[in-house]
C-alpha cells in the first residue's frame, strides 16, 4: 500500500509543503476518480491520509473550497473542537452533542461556511464594505494632496487586510465553536453523567438516613441532589458535601435538646460503598457529624485520586486510619476530629509516615485521634511545607525536644493542647515566628514562661492554661499588641497586673482565673473598649473595681467572672446597666454600695434581659425571691443561689421555657413550702438543705403529663418531706443520681433502690 509522498516538488514551495497544492491535487484525484472509474494500476492503492494535514492548515485554508470537499468545512472544525474541548474539560462527544449551546454553536459554524465558501466571497465582504464607507473616503481624499506612493501602499494593505479577514472569520469560527462547549454546562438541562448518577445512587442505598436527608436523590439530573455539586463547565460531579445540617450539636458541648435531637435524627450511617471510585473527577467530600456506627474508614478512599478536601470529623468512625490515604497527592484539607473530650478514644494510627506523602496538605486536624505509637509524628509533619493549620488536640503525643528547627515555617495555626508532654516548652516551637493561633493549655508544661515567646508578635490567640507555669506575670506579655484571646488560667502564676495591659485594644476574651494573681485591677483595663469575656475568679485580686470598670470596657462585655477573690466596695453602676451580660459570677467577694449584693435580692438584675448564666451563692441575701425575677430570666440555663438566706416559697419552675437543659442550685437556704413544679428541660435540681415540706407525689407523678423529662440529677436532701416516696420513676428517664430524705419511706421497688444508693 502506498501513500501520498507529500514531499514531492509539485507541492513544496521554497523549502516547505504547499498545503493548498495537497488539498486541491487529492480533490482533483477523487473528482477525477468519481467521474472516470477505472481500476488501479498499482499493486497496491494509493491511500491519502487526511491527518497527515496538520490542523492548523484546516484553520488557515478552510477558505478553499476543496478542503470543504476532502471533509467538509464545518464538519472539520466541529469534530476538531469537540475532540479539543473532550480534552480540555472532560465533556465527551455525546455530551456536547446533546446541549443546546453546543448545538447553535455548530449551526453558526455551518452557516458560516455557507456564507464563506470560496475566497471570492471575502473579497465581496470587503467591496461591500468599501461601497458603504465610498463616500467618507472621497471627502476625506478631497482634503488630502495627491501622492502615488500612498496609492500603492494603501493597496498593499488592502491586500493585507483581505487576507486578515480570511484568517479571522476562521478565527471566529473556531472561537465560537470552543465558546459554546465551555459554556455548555452552565446552561444544561441535563449534564449529570450516567455513570456517576449510578454510583450515587449505589452510595445511597448503602447508607442509613432516618431523617430522609437525602430523599432528593432522585430524576435524571445528579446536579441538582441536595449535597451533589457539579463542576459548571464540564457537568461532573466535583464535590459530595453530606455534613449534618445541625452541625452545632457536632462537638456535643451544646445542651440544646430541641436541636441535638434533630441533630441525632438527621445523623447518617450505614457503610461507604466504594462506587464513589466511578466519581473520577471528585475534589471534596465531606462526610462529618454523622454516625457510620464504629466502622473502619475504608481504605478505598485512598483511591480518589483528585481529593483536595476531606472531612471525616465525629462521624463515629473506629479502628486504624488507613495507609492509603498517603496516596492523595492533591489533598489540601484533612480533617478526621472527634471533639467528645469525654469519649474514649477509639481511633488511632500506629506509624504516619503515610502522611509526610501529602506533600499538598495545608490544613491538619486529627483531634482526639490516638497517635501515642506514632513517635515520628513530628518528622512526618515536618514533611508538609505547605501546612499552615495543624491541630493535634489530645492524641496522647510524646514530646520531641531533640529537634531544634522545622520545616513548616509557613504555620499560622498550631494546636497541641491535651497531650500530656510534662515537659518545658520545646525550642522547636520558638522558630514559628508566623503563628497567629497557639494553643497549648493542658499540656503539663512547666518552669517559667520561655522568653523567647516574645518574638511571636502576629499572636491573635494564646492559650496556655491549665499548666505549671510558675512564675510572676510577665510584662513582655503585654507586647502582644494584636492579641484577641489570651488565656493562662489554672496555672501558678502570682503578682500584680502591669498597666501595660492596657495595650491589648484588641483583646476579646481574658482569662487569668485560678491563679494567684494579686492586688488591685490596673485602670487601664478600662481601656479595653473590644473586651467581651473577663474571667478573673479564683484568684487573689483585692479592692474597689470602679476605676477598672468606668471606662469603655463596659460596652460590649458579655462575660463577666469575678468571684472568690476579695473585692469589696461599690459595684460599679454601669455594670447594672450592661443590657448584654449573658454570664454573671460575683460569688465570694465583700461588695456594697448603690448597688449592694445583700441583704436585699439585687433589684439591677432585672434589666440584664440576656443572662443565661447567673451565679450569686453566698453573697449575704437574706430576703425572697420577688416574683419579677422567676418571669424576667426564663433564658437562664444556670442559676445559683446557695450559700445564702433566702426564704420564702418558690411557686413555681415552669417559666424556664427553652430548649436548653438547665441547672438549678438553691441549696442551703431557708426555702419553705412544698416542692415547686419544675419544667421538663431541667436537667440538674438541687433543693437539699432548705425546710421544703409536704408530699412528693405530685412533684413526681403529675409533672410535665405528656412531654420528657430531662432530669439527670435531683437532690432534695436535708428537708422536712414526709409520707411515702411514690413509684413514679417511669416518668423521669434519665435520672442518674438522687438524694432524698423523707419520714416513713418505702424503699421496697428495687429501681427505688437503685436510684436512691
Amino acid at each position: 500500500m502506498e501513500e501520498w509522498d507529500v514531499g514531492s516538488q509539485h507541492v513544496v514551495k521554497q523549502g516547505r509543503v504547499d498545503w493548498d497544492a495537497v488539498i486541491v491535487a487529492e480533490a482533483k484525484r477523487r473528482k477525477f476518480l468519481e467521474l472516470y472509474p477505472e481500476a488501479s494500476s498499482n499493486e497496491e492503492p494509493v491511500l491519502f491520509r487526511s491527518s497527515i494535514i496538520p490542523w492548523w492548515a484546516w484553520i488557515v485554508h478552510s477558505h478553499l473550497p476543496e478542503a470543504e470537499l476532502l471533509n467538509g468545512r464545518a464538519a472539520m472544525v466541529g469534530f476538531f473542537m469537540a475532540y479539543l474541548v473532550d480534552a480540555l474539560t472532560g465533556l465527551d462527544v455525546v455530551g456536547q452533542t446533546g446541549n443546546f449551546v453546543c448545538k447553535a454553536a455548530l449551526f453558526v459554524t455551518v452557516i458560516g461556511v455557507v456564507l464563506f465558501r470560496r475566497k471570492e466571497d471575502l473579497g465581496n465582504l470587503q467591496k461591500l464594505a468599501d461601497e458603504a464607507t465610498f463616500y467618507d473616503k472621497q471627502w476625506r481624499a478631497s482634503w488630502q494632496s495627491p501622492d502615488t506612493s500612498n496609492v500603492k501602499e494603501q493597496s498593499r494593505k488592502e491586500n493585507s487586510l483581505t487576507r486578515t479577514m480570511e484568517i479571522i472569520v476562521s478565527i471566529l469560527f473556531f472561537t465560537t465553536t470552543l465558546a459554546g462547549n465551555f459554556f455548555s454546562g452552565a446552561l444544561a438541562d441535563d449534564v449529570c453523567s450516567e455513570s456517576e448518577r449510578t454510583a450515587l445512587l449505589m452510595f445511597k442505598n448503602d447508607l442509613n438516613d432516618p431523617g430522609n436527608r437525602l430523599s432528593s436523590w432522585t430524576g435524571a439530573n445528579c446536579c441538582r441532589w441536595v449535597g451533589v455539586v457539579c463542576d459548571n463547565v464540564t457537568g461532573h460531579v466535583h464535590e459530595i458535601r453530606l455534613r449534618n445540617p445541625y452541625d452545632d450539636s457536632c462537638a456535643r458541648l451544646n445542651h440544646h435538646a430541641a436541636e441535638h435531637e434533630a441533630y441525632s435524627r438527621n445523623k447518617l450511617g450505614g457503610k461507604l460503598n466504594p462506587s464513589l471510585l466511578y466519581i473520577k473527577k471528585l475534589t471534596h467530600l465531606d462526610l462529618s457529624c454523622n454516625d457510620f456506627g464504629g466502622t473502619r474508614i475504608p481504605d478505598f478512599i485512598g483511591s480518589l485520586e483528585n481529593l483536595q478536601y476531606l472531612d471525616l470529623s465525629e462521624a463515629g468512625f473506629e479502628g486504624l486510619i488507613p495507609h492509603q490515604l498517603g496516596n492523595l497527592s492533591f489533598l489540601q484539607y484533612l480533617t478526621i476530629r472527634d471533639s467528645c473530650p469525654d469519649c474514649k478514644t477509639k481511633l488511632h494510627t500506629g506509624n504516619l509516615q503515610w502522611l509526610s506523602r501529602l506533600s499538598s496538605l495545608k490544613y491538619l486536624d486529627l483531634t482526639g485521634v490516638n497517635i501515642i505509637e506514632a513517635t515520628n509524628w513530628l518528622q512526618a509533619t515536618n514533611n508538609l511545607p505547605s501546612l499552615v493549620d495543624l491541630r493535634l488536640s489530645r492524641c496522647s503525643l510524646r514530646l520531641i525536644t531533640s529537634v531544634d528547627f522545622v520545616n513548616f515555617t509557613s504555620l499560622r495555626v498550631l494546636d497541641l493542647s491535651g497531650n500530656k508532654f510534662n515537659s518545658f516548652l520545646p525550642h522547636w516551637i520558638h522558630n514559628l515566628g508566623n503563628l497567629v493561633h497557639l494553643d497549648l493549655s493542658d499540656c503539663g508544661l512547666y518552669n517559667q514562661f520561655p522568653t523567647t515567646l516574645q518574638n511571636m508578635t502576629r499572636l491573635r490567640y494564646l492559650n496556655l492554661s491549665s499548666n505549671n507555669f510558675n512564675s510572676t506575670f510577665p510584662n513582655w506579655f503585654t507586647r502582644f499588641r494584636n492579641l484577641e484571646v489570651f488565656s493562662i488560667s489554672d496555672n501558678l502564676v502570682r503578682g500584680e497586673l502591669p498597666s501595660s495591659i492596657g495595650n491589648w485594644t484588641s483583646l476579646v476574651t481574658l482569662d487569668l482565673s485560678q491563679n494567684q494573681l494579686e492586688g488591685m485591677l490596673p485602670e487601664s483595663l478600662g481601656k479595653l473598649c473590644n473586651l467581651k469575656e473577663i474571667y478573673l475568679s479564683r484568684n487573689r485580686f483585692l479592692g474597689d473595681i470602679q476605676q477598672a470598670f468606668t471606662g469603655c470596657i463596659s460596652r460590649s462585655l458579655q462575660f463577666l467572672y469575678l468571684g472568690s477573690n476579695n473585692f469589696s466596695g461599690q459595684i460599679p453602676k454601669n455594670l447594672g446597666e450592661l443590657s448584654k451580660l449573658r454570664e454573671l459570677d460575683l460569688v465570694d467577694n465583700k461588695f456594697s454600695g448603690p448597688l449592694p449584693l445583700g441583704p436585699k435580692f439585687p433589684i439591677w438584675i432585672k434589666h440584664m434581659r440576656h443572662l443565661n448564666y447567673l451565679s450569686l451563692a453566698r453573697t449575704g441575701i437574706a430576703d425572697a425571691v420577688p416574683a419579677w425575677f422567676w418571669t424576667s430570666t426564663s433564658q437562664l440555663r444556670y442559676l445559683n443561689l446557695s450559700g445564702n438566706l433566702i426564704h420564702g416559697r418558690i411557686p413555681s419552675l415552669l417559666h424556664f421555657g427553652s430548649d436548653w437543659n438547665v441547672a438549678i442550685d438553691l441549696k442551703c437556704n431557708l426555702i419553705s413550702g412544698p416542692l415547686p413544679p419544675v419544667s421538663s428541660n431541667i436537667s440538674m435540681l438541687d433543693l437539699s438543705h432548705n425546710k421544703i415540706s409536704g408530699s412528693m407525689h405530685h412533684f413526681l407523678c403529675s409533672n410535665n403529663a405528656g412531654h420528657k423529662n430531662m432530669l439527670e440529677i435531683l437532690n432534695l436532701g436535708s428537708n422536712n418531706l414526709s409520707g411515702e416516696i411514690p413509684d413514679c420513676w417511669m416518668t423521669w428517664p434519665l435520672i442518674k443520681g438522687s438524694k432524698i430524705r423523707c419520714q416513713h419511706a418505702d424503699r421496697k421497688n428495687p429501681q427505688l433502690h437503685q436510684i436512691l444508693d
